[in-house]
């Protein structure tokens, strides 16, 4: 027997819906802005992470936005499951959360190359970004496992390719003196 999957996320959803309101809406509004802090700080420190960091990310946001038009599924508030306790934006292209697969893009890149203190934080921050669509009720949980396991296969084939992208940006990366394939 096929268990309802629908029927388990708006359970889920319901559940969680508002729990730690406003720290929900700080992490899922602010991911952006710590996605551009982490990498203009990589990239003052170390340019080839940096070069993977940022394809990770916009890979992750030429795939996402590409899936997003292919499925148009309808978001929980469309549905009548939850009201959005945010701005829902569109409201078809609920799978897969663009918000978890670029904050998972970023953690899993930053993990395969530097492995320090900061990979941990971004793991965490990462999954209370996913966790925090769910809360305001603008995605379903499998939005969410989805948008983190493409933003974590992104980072893999990006990471096993970074001689590629760290060739290509070098060229165009006007500051850029020796950076390492």
């Amino acid at each position: 027997m096929v268990p309802d999957l629908l029927g388990i996320d708006a359970g889920i959803l319901r559940e969680s819906h508002g729990l730690l309101y406003p720290w929900m809406r700080f992490l899922s509004e602010t991911s952006f802005m710590v996605i551009l802090i982490i990498l203009g700080w990589t990239y003052l420190r170390d340019r080839r992470t940096s070069y993977v960091l940022a394809t990770a990310v916009v890979g992750t946001i030429l795939i996402t936005v590409v899936l997003k038009g292919l499925i148009g599924e309808p978001r929980p508030f469309v549905l009548h499951v939850v009201s959005p306790l945010t701005n829902p934006g569109e409201p078809y292209g609920s799978f897969p959360s663009g918000h978890t697969s670029r904050s998972f893009a970023l953690a899993a890149a930053y993990h395969l190359e530097r492995r320090d203190a900061l990979t941990a934080i971004l793991w965490t921050w990462a999954a209370l970004v996913g966790c925090s669509r769910v809360v305001l009720g603008v995605h379903w949980p499998h939005d969410v496992i989805g948008g983190a396991l493409i933003g974590i296969m992104i980072a893999v084939a990006t990471h096993r390719t970074a001689w590629l992208w760290v060739r290509f940006l070098s060229t165009i990366d006007p500051l850029t003196r020796g950076v390492r394939s």
